[in-house]
């Protein structure tokens, strides 16, 4: 299982490699309990909140697959939820950061 740092520096390369079109600020990992009980990983990728409105869904849904493939390739076999938040967004719910 990889670490929430190195999930990070993936899933940051993963999105800023696949979403050419929308300006990535920053990508956070954290861990969530999912219904089964099962640990999983909680991708936000964080993007300006004027982009919020013209996200570019094909470069996310692409983007949204390399970062699980990577995930999965780098050994960690926890479900990845990935989503994409704004600054105010990720504010209103606090520092995920590790």
């Amino acid at each position: 299982m990889a670490d929430l740092l190195e999930i990070k520096r993936i899933a940051d390369a993963a999105a800023r490699g696949t979403m050419m079109a929308t300006p990535i600020d920053d990508v956070t990992v954290t861990t969530a309990t999912g219904s089964d009980g099962d640990e999983l990983l909680q991708v936000r990728i964080v993007i300006p909140d004027e982009q919020a409105d013209a996200i570019d869904f094909e470069q996310f849904f692409e983007a949204t697959l390399q970062i699980k493939r990577a995930v999965r390739s780098a050994g960690d076999d926890r479900h990845a939820l990935v989503g994409y938040i704004t600054p105010t967004q990720l504010a209103e719910l606090g520092d995920p950061e590790p």
